[in-house]
């Protein structure tokens, strides 16, 4: 072989290996990755071998190389990229981390292996958080609130803790030891969130139900959720088990206040893609008024808040 081409064969690897280190290049190197007889969806079984090798073809590395980094033998990463074989969680995670796709192509490469997503707000850390800050912030002068998984509210819009002040000013201290306020305790306790409700008894029902249908996914709240059907049915009595689909992401709910009726219709989201989405994922929590007389109260209250107005 002659030192041109040498030279040149070198300058391509220098290219491809450049013109693929980045993330964004993801999607172009997993139509490379592909055939074209096999480019269009087929769910299930292909899926897998597919996202390995336009991860590996993203990263430029050849498979000796990515098994050399691994500590793999390149037949069974061969054995892989064509399903052959399947990966434990914790292979298939040592292949990811080498290769560091897109978040959301790591989530579905996990989905694609039959495992569970890794929920976004761990992996991007304090990106997330000032995304769904300012998502909040966004919403002012409506009240809004991010949560976790467990029904710990980890940020309130000033909108939101004006409503919490105007709603509930004689609630018990429903902060823990680390100040997350428990919203679990905030719909249990007879001064908290549904002490001016109207028709509180169907909202808490609503919520009643929805706590019990995540409780199923998540273990760790059924002792809280427990406690809190235990004061709302003492207070309330025996509460409707089904009076929406549990899944929904919506609620209305209006309440009697000294400012006269204040309806919001409540809306759940959770940012992210499909497969970025697991049972211990942050969610947000925006609400909307529902009338013109709502719309009206909190835009003033807001104009009127200064910085140092107490909330």
């Amino acid at each position: 072989m002659s030192t041109g081409r040498i030279a040149s064969g070198t300058a391509a690897r220098s290219r491809r290996t450049t013109e693929t280190e980045g993330t964004d290049t993801f999607a172009e190197a997993s139509v490379a990755a592909v055939p074209a007889r096999s480019r269009s969806p087929q769910p299930g079984k292909a899926a897998l071998g597919t996202l390995l090798r336009a991860a590996r073809a993203a990263r430029g590395l050849s498979q000796m190389e990515l098994s050399l980094r691994i500590g793999v033998s390149q037949r069974h990463l061969g054995f892989l990229e064509v399903n052959r074989s399947r990966p434990s969680r914790g292979m298939l995670l040592t292949i990811l981390d080498a290769l560091n796709p897109p978040r959301s192509i790591r989530n579905a490469t996990l989905i694609a292996a039959g495992f569970g997503p890794e929920p976004l707000t761990e992996r991007a850390g304090i990106a997330m958080s000032r995304l769904m800050q300012t998502m909040l912030d966004a919403h002012d002068p409506f009240p809004a609130v991010v949560f976790d998984s467990d029904w710990y509210a980890r940020s309130l819009s000033a909108g939101g803790r004006h409503l919490c002040e105007l709603l509930m000013p004689r609630a018990r201290g429903w902060a823990g030891a680390d100040g997350k306020l428990d919203m679990i305790d905030a719909v249990a306790d007879p001064d908290g969130l549904l002490s001016t409700a109207r028709d509180a008894e169907r909202a808490a029902a609503t919520l009643l139900a929805q706590f019990w249908t995540e409780a199923w996914a998540r273990p760790a709240l059924l002792d809280r959720v427990r406690a809190c059907g235990s004061e709302l049915e003492a207070r309330y009595g025996p509460l409707d088990a089904s009076p929406r689909e549990a899944g929904a992401p919506y609620l209305q709910l209006c309440f009697d206040t000294a400012l006269g009726p204040l309806s919001f219709s409540c809306f759940q989201s959770i940012p992210g893609l499909p497969q970025d989405v697991s049972t211990t994922s942050h969610r947000i929590e925006l609400w909307y008024p529902d009338d013109d007389h709502t719309r009206s109260v909190l835009e003033k209250w807001a104009k009127n808040s200064g910085p140092n107005h107490p909330i």
